[in-house]
């Protein structure tokens, strides 16, 4: 148990310290989001597992086993945990926690902001989702990109375009709506369709800043400020 626990330690230390920093913020905010009954993981990811009674059973693990051949196949063939971490080592993976931290902090007091499930991560390109607590209506989903140029960056352009155009935006399998029942407000866990979805592009060099200034809590860096500045100028301009 000790060896176990030394070990445990030891990897630790040798993960990136900001990403473990807004790990940690993220739990935070998903702690409060639990409180309002926001089906969501530690990481913010809405959660599978708590459609349970929408979906049938084998459906979700169905789901949840998919992704995790997904991540066998892009990451090598380690135990889970390893493919936990390997995942969080990701430009893309950096970039989904970075712009989960800054919506979440310019926007959550109007907006239940979250990620999506792993599986609408996947398969219908969904990072990020906007819930309008006032009309409880799914708003926007965001897709992030690790690139500002390029073929990657060109090809999320474009299917962004595409998803909107042609396809009257984006669906959420694992959705979420609001409902008011008297005074009590519900959160709805259900399928929400014709979702309006943006990219949110970044490089390597500012992910890596954007994770270093952030602050563990509600107050915002100045660098974190130009940040948000930045994404909402990207949003406006797609609209």
């Amino acid at each position: 148990m000790f060896n176990s626990e030394k070990k445990h330690n030891s990897s630790e230390a040798k993960r990136n310290p900001d990403i473990l920093k807004i790990e940690e913020f993220l739990k935070t905010t998903s702690l409060e989001l639990q409180k309002e009954g926001v089906p969501v993981l530690s990481d913010e990811r809405i959660d599978m597992f708590a459609f349970q009674g929408v979906y049938p059973d084998h459906d979700i693990e169905s789901d949840d086993h998919n992704v995790k051949m997904l991540h066998k196949k892009w990451y090598g063939d380690l135990s889970e945990s390893e493919l936990h971490e390997k995942h969080k080592e990701s430009d893309g993976e950096k970039l989904e926690m970075l712009s989960t931290a800054l919506l979440q902090k310019n926007m959550g007091d109007n907006f239940i902001v979250t990620r999506a499930s792993e599986h609408d991560d996947i398969h219908n390109g969904i990072d990020n989702v906007l819930l309008d607590r006032r009309t409880g209506n799914v708003v926007c989903a965001f897709d992030e990109v690790g690139d500002v140029r390029g073929d990657r960056y060109a090809k999320k352009v474009n299917d962004v375009m595409d998803k909107n155009i042609h396809q009257s935006g984006v669906s959420l399998k694992y959705g979420l709506g609001i409902k008011h029942d008297n005074e009590e407000v519900v959160i709805e866990r259900r399928e929400v369709r014709n979702i309006p979805i943006f990219y949110l592009a970044l490089d390597e060099r500012l992910i890596a800043k954007g994770l270093k200034e952030i602050l563990p809590s509600s107050k915002q860096s100045d660098f974190e400020k130009q940040l948000f500045k930045y994404f909402a100028s990207g949003i406006a301009h797609q609209t």
